[in-house]
């Protein structure tokens, strides 16, 4: 499965998408996502990213700020997988999976599934 990294937006305080605080993130999620045999792709605007995909696989959005963003994808563009990763569990419901960072150590496999399902 093509799946599209999105790095946009900030996450919380003391991260920062200018200062490369997002890139070894970036880095392990694909790192784990081509193991898994998947296609990868980082882009910086939404719009690349949906070319590249045509219409099939999964976004995914590295921070909280960009769920908004990931809310109108899902509904303007529903036959393309969401999931989000945030720094903390959210308290309000979505139509997509949302996965903790850390997962990404703790438990690869589950930020996998949230990505490109089961």
């Amino acid at each position: 499965m093509k799946v599209a990294i999105i790095d946009l937006g900030q996450g919380g305080l003391f991260s920062s998408r200018a200062a490369g605080d997002y890139q070894g993130l970036n880095e392990l999620l694909q790192d784990h996502l081509t193991a898994d045999r998947h296609e990868v792709g980082v882009f910086q605007d939404m719009k690349t990213a949906r070319g590249w995909l045509a219409g099939e696989g999964a976004m995914v959005f590295t921070t909280r700020g960009m769920i908004g963003h990931a809310v109108e994808h899902k509904a303007k563009h529903p036959e393309i997988r969401i999931a989000v990763l945030v720094g903390s569990p959210i308290d309000f419901h979505v139509p997509f999976p949302v996965v903790e960072k850390s997962e990404i150590v703790r438990a690869p496999e589950k930020v996998l599934q949230a990505i490109v399902g089961g």
